[in-house]
């Protein structure tokens, strides 16, 4: 007989809009199985699944305004950094300059800046 493991339990996080945030745990604790929930790419078997005031539990991965970089670097090898970065955001329908701009911050922040995110 198979025993139902609890993966999260009991979890309620709320992340201010616009902060920075980071996930910490080892390895199996359920930081990756949490992204994919609210990223709409796991299923939810109890509870709900707000972003803002909007509650997306059942929302359409695509409707649900947000991203994630998996751990196995899943990006498109055809594209150089800055254009993987832009990707979901030109998919949304953002224009150039807005993309250029949320890009440069991004790899800014990651300390590649612009002269690395032409690099394939």
């Amino acid at each position: 007989m198979t025993q139902k493991k609890h993966v999260l339990e009991n979890l309620n996080l709320a992340v201010k809009d616009g902060s920075f945030t980071v996930l910490l745990g080892p390895s199996g604790c359920g930081k990756t199985t949490m992204l994919q929930i609210i990223a709409g790419l796991e299923n939810v078997t109890q509870g709900r699944v707000y972003i803002g005031d909007e509650e997306v539990t059942g929302k359409d991965p695509a409707k649900r305004g947000v991203a994630m970089v998996f751990q196995n670097y899943a990006i498109y090898p055809h594209m150089n950094v800055r254009e993987n970065i832009e990707f979901g955001l030109k998919n949304m329908g953002m224009v150039q300059q807005k993309r250029r701009e949320i890009s440069e911050n991004v790899l800014n922040m990651v300390g590649l800046g612009s002269e690395s995110a032409d690099i394939s």
